[in-house]
Protein backbone atom coordinates (compact mmCIF):
# COMPACT_ATOMS: atom_id res chain seq x y z
CA UNK A 1 0.00 0.00 0.00
CA UNK A 2 2.95 2.58 0.65
CA UNK A 3 4.17 1.88 -3.56
CA UNK A 4 0.62 3.22 -4.31
CA UNK A 5 0.94 6.43 -2.11
CA UNK A 6 -2.38 6.08 -1.33
CA UNK A 7 -3.72 7.19 2.19
CA UNK A 8 -4.47 4.25 4.66
CA UNK A 9 -6.15 4.06 7.39
CA UNK A 10 -5.74 1.04 9.64
CA UNK A 11 -8.83 -0.68 11.49
CA UNK A 12 -9.15 -3.23 13.87
CA UNK A 13 -8.80 -6.87 12.57
CA UNK A 14 -12.04 -8.61 11.13
CA UNK A 15 -14.12 -5.87 12.92
CA UNK A 16 -16.63 -4.74 10.11
CA UNK A 17 -17.82 -1.89 12.15
CA UNK A 18 -14.84 -0.50 12.54
CA UNK A 19 -14.44 -0.32 8.49
CA UNK A 20 -17.09 1.63 8.08
CA UNK A 21 -16.20 4.10 11.15
CA UNK A 22 -12.62 4.43 9.41
CA UNK A 23 -14.23 4.95 5.70
CA UNK A 24 -16.66 7.67 7.65
CA UNK A 25 -14.01 9.58 9.98
CA UNK A 26 -11.75 9.55 6.47
CA UNK A 27 -15.12 10.91 4.29
CA UNK A 28 -15.61 13.24 7.16
CA UNK A 29 -11.97 14.37 7.19
CA UNK A 30 -11.98 15.34 3.61
CA UNK A 31 -11.25 11.82 1.56
CA UNK A 32 -12.35 12.04 -1.88
CA UNK A 33 -12.42 8.78 -4.32
CA UNK A 34 -12.90 5.21 -3.90
CA UNK A 35 -12.26 3.51 -0.62
CA UNK A 36 -10.90 0.42 -0.48
CA UNK A 37 -10.95 -2.23 1.82
CA UNK A 38 -8.35 -4.62 2.15
CA UNK A 39 -7.87 -7.62 4.18
CA UNK A 40 -7.45 -11.34 3.57
CA UNK A 41 -9.95 -14.18 3.56
CA UNK A 42 -7.90 -16.56 6.10
CA UNK A 43 -5.19 -15.85 7.92
CA UNK A 44 -2.67 -18.54 7.68
CA UNK A 45 -1.56 -17.82 11.71
CA UNK A 46 -4.99 -18.41 13.81
CA UNK A 47 -6.74 -20.25 11.03
CA UNK A 48 -9.68 -17.15 11.32
CA UNK A 49 -11.41 -15.89 8.37
CA UNK A 50 -12.51 -12.61 7.56
CA UNK A 51 -16.46 -11.28 7.60
CA UNK A 52 -16.57 -11.03 4.32
CA UNK A 53 -20.41 -10.96 3.70
CA UNK A 54 -20.34 -7.93 6.36
CA UNK A 55 -17.07 -5.92 5.08
CA UNK A 56 -19.12 -6.85 1.46
CA UNK A 57 -21.99 -4.61 2.91
CA UNK A 58 -20.10 -2.04 4.07
CA UNK A 59 -18.20 -1.27 0.53
CA UNK A 60 -21.67 -1.46 -1.04
CA UNK A 61 -23.01 1.10 1.35
CA UNK A 62 -19.53 3.26 0.91
CA UNK A 63 -19.04 2.99 -2.52
CA UNK A 64 -15.94 1.35 -1.48
CA UNK A 65 -14.06 -1.80 -2.90
CA UNK A 66 -13.09 -4.76 -1.26
CA UNK A 67 -10.00 -6.65 -1.93
CA UNK A 68 -9.22 -10.16 -0.69
CA UNK A 69 -5.95 -12.24 -0.23
CA UNK A 70 -6.67 -15.33 -1.07
CA UNK A 71 -3.45 -16.61 -0.65
CA UNK A 72 -4.32 -19.47 1.89
CA UNK A 73 -7.99 -19.71 0.55
CA UNK A 74 -7.51 -20.56 -3.36
CA UNK A 75 -7.81 -24.40 -3.97
CA UNK A 76 -8.69 -25.21 -0.16
CA UNK A 77 -11.91 -22.92 0.27
CA UNK A 78 -14.66 -21.86 -1.72
CA UNK A 79 -16.84 -24.10 -4.24
CA UNK A 80 -14.10 -25.92 -6.14
CA UNK A 81 -11.13 -24.45 -3.94
CA UNK A 82 -11.94 -20.79 -5.29
CA UNK A 83 -11.64 -19.12 -2.30
CA UNK A 84 -13.89 -17.63 -0.14
CA UNK A 85 -14.86 -14.35 -1.81
CA UNK A 86 -18.04 -13.60 -3.89
CA UNK A 87 -17.07 -12.08 -6.75
CA UNK A 88 -18.73 -8.91 -8.26
CA UNK A 89 -18.05 -5.57 -8.81
CA UNK A 90 -17.17 -4.47 -5.73
CA UNK A 91 -14.56 -7.36 -5.40
CA UNK A 92 -11.48 -8.03 -6.61
CA UNK A 93 -9.51 -11.50 -5.31
CA UNK A 94 -5.57 -12.09 -5.34
CA UNK A 95 -4.79 -15.77 -5.38
CA UNK A 96 -1.60 -17.13 -5.49
CA UNK A 97 -0.22 -19.94 -7.45
CA UNK A 98 2.07 -21.23 -5.40
CA UNK A 99 0.58 -23.17 -2.83
CA UNK A 100 -2.44 -25.27 -2.98
CA UNK A 101 -2.29 -25.18 -7.32
CA UNK A 102 0.97 -26.12 -7.14
CA UNK A 103 2.64 -23.43 -9.68
CA UNK A 104 4.30 -20.12 -9.35
CA UNK A 105 3.01 -16.87 -9.83
CA UNK A 106 -0.36 -15.26 -8.68
CA UNK A 107 -3.46 -13.56 -10.56
CA UNK A 108 -5.69 -11.10 -9.94
CA UNK A 109 -9.59 -11.09 -10.25
CA UNK A 110 -12.23 -8.03 -10.33
CA UNK A 111 -13.98 -5.96 -12.49
CA UNK A 112 -13.01 -5.63 -15.88
CA UNK A 113 -11.79 -1.85 -15.40
CA UNK A 114 -8.96 -2.95 -12.72
CA UNK A 115 -8.18 -5.68 -14.72
CA UNK A 116 -8.05 -2.78 -17.64
CA UNK A 117 -5.89 -0.49 -15.16
CA UNK A 118 -3.51 -3.24 -14.38
CA UNK A 119 -2.79 -4.16 -18.21
CA UNK A 120 -2.45 -0.75 -18.84
CA UNK A 121 -0.47 0.66 -15.36
CA UNK A 122 0.60 -2.22 -13.81
CA UNK A 123 4.72 -1.94 -14.10
CA UNK A 124 5.06 -5.16 -12.81
CA UNK A 125 2.96 -6.44 -15.52
CA UNK A 126 4.03 -4.65 -18.53
CA UNK A 127 7.60 -5.28 -17.83
CA UNK A 128 6.83 -8.97 -17.21
CA UNK A 129 7.72 -11.56 -20.03
CA UNK A 130 4.22 -13.35 -20.41
CA UNK A 131 3.05 -16.62 -18.28
CA UNK A 132 4.44 -19.18 -20.49
CA UNK A 133 1.71 -21.69 -22.09
CA UNK A 134 2.56 -24.48 -19.80
CA UNK A 135 2.11 -21.98 -16.63
CA UNK A 136 -0.69 -21.32 -17.85
CA UNK A 137 -2.01 -24.82 -18.69
CA UNK A 138 -1.35 -25.76 -14.84
CA UNK A 139 -3.05 -22.78 -13.20
CA UNK A 140 -6.06 -23.56 -15.22
CA UNK A 141 -6.43 -26.77 -14.69
CA UNK A 142 -6.83 -27.47 -11.54
CA UNK A 143 -9.93 -25.11 -11.60
CA UNK A 144 -11.53 -26.36 -14.37
CA UNK A 145 -11.33 -29.73 -13.74
CA UNK A 146 -15.00 -31.72 -13.43
CA UNK A 147 -15.49 -32.71 -9.47
CA UNK A 148 -15.14 -36.17 -11.43
CA UNK A 149 -12.28 -36.07 -12.77
CA UNK A 150 -10.39 -39.53 -12.70
CA UNK A 151 -7.29 -37.34 -12.78
CA UNK A 152 -7.54 -35.65 -9.15
CA UNK A 153 -6.78 -32.11 -7.89
CA UNK A 154 -7.66 -30.60 -5.82
CA UNK A 155 -10.89 -29.86 -7.48
CA UNK A 156 -12.32 -33.38 -8.45
CA UNK A 157 -13.88 -35.71 -6.67
CA UNK A 158 -10.59 -36.93 -4.63
CA UNK A 159 -9.68 -33.18 -4.08
CA UNK A 160 -12.95 -33.10 -2.17
CA UNK A 161 -11.71 -35.80 -0.33
CA UNK A 162 -8.32 -33.80 0.20
CA UNK A 163 -9.92 -31.00 1.78
CA UNK A 164 -11.86 -32.97 4.03
CA UNK A 165 -8.36 -34.24 5.31
CA UNK A 166 -6.91 -30.73 5.22
CA UNK A 167 -9.80 -30.24 7.37
CA UNK A 168 -9.00 -33.08 10.10
CA UNK A 169 -5.30 -32.87 10.42
CA UNK A 170 -6.39 -28.78 11.35
CA UNK A 171 -8.46 -29.64 14.44
CA UNK A 172 -6.21 -32.41 15.12
CA UNK A 173 -3.25 -30.01 14.93
CA UNK A 174 -5.53 -27.15 16.59
CA UNK A 175 -6.53 -29.12 19.11
CA UNK A 176 -2.99 -30.56 19.81
CA UNK A 177 -1.94 -26.92 20.34
CA UNK A 178 -4.63 -25.21 22.45
CA UNK A 179 -4.34 -28.47 24.86
CA UNK A 180 -0.69 -26.99 25.39
CA UNK A 181 -1.62 -23.70 26.36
Amino acid sequence: MKLSRAQSVAAAHNDPAAFEDAIRAWRTQGGKGTAWIAVESLYSMDGDTAPLAELMAVAERHDAMLIVDEAHATGVFGERGQGLATPGERVVTLHTCGKALGCEGALVAGPAIVRDYLVNRGRGFIFSTAPSPSWRAGCARPCASSPTSPNGGPHSTSGSRWRESVWRNRARWRTARLSCR
